[in-house]
């Protein structure tokens, strides 16, 4: 169970983050997602975080504010977590940086042409 300083992601958490992601070294979108943000349950985390080594179902996206930061035991497992600071993403695995059905997101450009090529 992941502990600490947190509340649930907005979907403008989100949309701040990709933003930055998508600016930083020309990223692009990995995933599209046939259903909205919130049916993710991301979290944001606004202090110190601690990870379990969650998987599977019980692994949670986490958005880390700028001032977030996990315990020195903390374990990553397959949780994903999208850095405020240098808008990276760390995972167990290759990087999935989804994109949702809410029309917000096609108001970003890159996720526009994202999403037009699928």
């Amino acid at each position: 169970m992941v502990k600490g300083n947190f509340r649930p992601a907005t979907l403008e958490d989100y949309l701040q983050w990709l933003r930055g992601y998508l600016r930083s070294r020309r990223n692009t979108p990995t995933h599209y997602r046939d259903f909205p943000f919130k049916r993710m349950n991301f979290l944001f985390a606004e202090g110190v975080l601690d990870l379990k080594g969650e998987a599977g179902s019980s692994a949670r996206c986490v958005i880390m504010g700028e001032v977030a930061s996990l315990t020195p035991k903390s374990k990553l497992g397959h949780n994903t977590l999208f850095l405020m600071n240098g808008f990276a993403v760390q995972s167990h695995g290759p990087a999935v940086v989804p994109i949702f059905s809410d029309r917000e997101f096609l108001r970003i450009a890159r996720v526009a042409e994202f999403v037009t090529r699928r």
